[in-house]
């Protein structure tokens, strides 16, 4: 799903948009909060989560693939939960935090 110049395909971002989509229907009334997301994610095994401090968490993936996926599909299923969620990414880590 990536070019040789390192950018994803279109038709591969479209599709990843509407499963995000998707999920963010889905997700409606289901978590109450940026850690319980986080938490079914990672049972699911697509993400390792570390709680940093009140509303914020450390996430590691698997791999780079994978952390480009989950980090746009999160920030897209996450659109009309009743709080924002700020994501700060590293080299090998993503931090993601919870306001209101």
């Amino acid at each position: 799903f990536w070019y040789d110049d390192g950018d994803p395909d279109p038709a591969f971002l479209e599709m990843a948009d509407e499963v995000s989509d998707y999920h963010a229907r889905e997700y409606d009334g289901e978590f109450a909060s940026l850690d319980e997301l986080l938490e079914w994610l990672s049972l699911c095994g697509f993400l390792t989560v570390r709680r940093a401090e009140a509303g914020s968490y450390h996430v590691v993936f698997p791999s780079e693939p994978l952390r480009w996926f989950m980090v746009r599909f999160i920030r897209g299923s996450v659109a009309d939960f009743p709080f924002d969620v700020t994501v700060e990414e590293s080299v090998s880590k993503v931090l993601f935090t919870e306001s209101h």
